[in-house]
């Protein structure tokens, strides 16, 4: 008992308030005390540090039934008998902080990086949306793009709060000294350490929102699910292959209205890469992709323009719509005027009206394609707006056509209902 280093006793000899007793009290008061491995506390409201706890086998001398005046829910010893603790003492501390600190920084840095490659899609879709002349379609858009930048943005303030929190944890991490801690820069550490867990929770909590969405709209796993090899359209050979009619598909009539070549897969002659068209019709899905053209990721070609991209990405979508149940046609919608490309592909299962327009520019891609089983079928039900390019509305005609639906992948031929 001469070792024991008393609470009360040492509170009074520095003049300084006396707490209601409770472990958490007796803890803070005995964990910088030097050779203090363990704390007791007795009576309900007597705190003392020890080296070692003195035990007894007497069970005569009654149980621990005193509550602790600061935690009646607690019990703190007894009218003989002690409540003992041992301590971990400041190297745990500064350990556990840093592996917090360190775990942190690992999330901060994934999110930082989807958070950021996701921006290059909304962007795209932002971008596409101020050049669609129908208003009905614009808003469309823009709320598409607008639903994923609201998560994309909520997980991107959670990043921010712990990064704030991840520096002030470092801080205390700095500047702590184990050999000299004292308990109030402990519980300064501890506080730093919680507040990193309750931010670290709120941007996981975020972030998991986020990636549930994405995961539901990326074109890359959805193309994965259904073993399309999206690596393999990238491939030199395919993409010298001329795009199937049914990519920008005009009748005859239209494509001398609007002054296109007969050839409008390419855009048209007279503005080349500036041929918006976009499907409008039934909804499916809107999928989204990001492709970086310096470092692609695994599973993806390395390929050398835009428009090399321009022509995958179009046969990506081609072939998700091929392998989707019920899809007859799709858009294609993407800009490459930033380090990343943004893209979502967006697939119909019926068509009411084509929208045509030349606001595009060579940056953006705003491409779309219907099959030629649906055409077959429907053809004369299509309406084809190029009031955006003459002024005024235009009207379809039933127009021939030798197109083929046939997958872009030679090694294999599909229908578009096939899964």
């Amino acid at each position: 008992e001469s070792m024991w280093i008393k609470y009360h006793t040492t509170m009074k000899a520095l003049n300084k308030d006396i707490e209601d007793m409770s472990p958490e009290v007796c803890f803070n008061f005995c964990r910088d005390k030097p050779q203090a491995r363990f704390f007791g506390l007795v009576h309900g409201d007597l705190c003392y540090c020890t080296p070692f706890p003195i035990l007894s086998h007497n069970s005569a001398v009654g149980d621990c039934t005193s509550p602790c005046q600061g935690d009646p829910g607690t019990f703190c010893g007894g009218p003989v008998k002690a409540t003992i603790y041992e301590m971990h003492r400041s190297g745990d501390l500064t350990g556990d902080a840093t592996k917090d600190r360190d775990d942190a920084n690992d999330l901060v840095d994934q999110w930082e990086f989807k958070t950021g490659r996701w921006q290059y899609v909304v962007s795209a879709i932002t971008s596409v949306s101020s050049i669609v002349a129908a208003a009905d379609i614009r808003r469309r858009l823009q709320s598409l793009a607008s639903t994923l930048e609201q998560l994309r943005a909520d997980t991107v303030e959670k990043l921010q709060d712990l990064k704030e929190r991840v520096g002030n944890l470092t801080t205390s991490l700095d500047a702590f000294d184990s050999e000299n801690a004292t308990s109030t820069m402990m519980q300064e550490m501890e506080a730093a350490q919680e507040k990193v867990s309750l931010f670290q929770a709120a941007l996981e909590d975020s972030a998991q929102s986020l990636q549930t969405y994405w995961d539901d709209h990326n074109l890359d796993g959805a193309l994965a699910f259904r073993a399309v090899d999206s690596q393999a359209l990238g491939d030199r050979e395919i993409l010298d292959k001329k795009l199937p009619k049914g990519v920008n598909y005009l009748p005859r009539r239209v494509m001398e209205e609007i002054d296109c070549d007969e050839d409008p897969t390419d855009g048209c002659d007279r503005f080349p890469h500036k041929l918006g068209y976009f499907v409008d019709g039934e909804h499916i899905t809107a999928l989204f992709q990001v492709y970086n053209p310096s470092k692609p990721i695994e599973g993806r070609p390395k390929l050398k323009t835009v428009e090399d991209w321009r022509q995958w990405t179009i046969r990506e979508c081609w072939e998700m719509c091929l392998m989707t149940p019920g899809c007859v046609a799709g858009n294609v919608l993407g800009s490459s005027a930033e380090e990343m490309y943004g893209l979502t592909c967006n697939l119909k299962s019926s068509v009411s009206t084509v929208h045509v327009n030349k606001d595009a520019n060579s940056s953006l891609l705003v491409t779309g394609f219907v099959f030629n089983s649906y055409l077959a079928e429907y053809r004369d039900e299509i309406k084809y707006n190029t009031a955006a390019v003459t002024g005024d509305d235009a009207e379809e005609q039933p127009d021939d056509a030798d197109d083929s639906g046939a997958s872009f992948l030679s090694v294999r031929r599909i229908d578009h209902g096939a899964f």
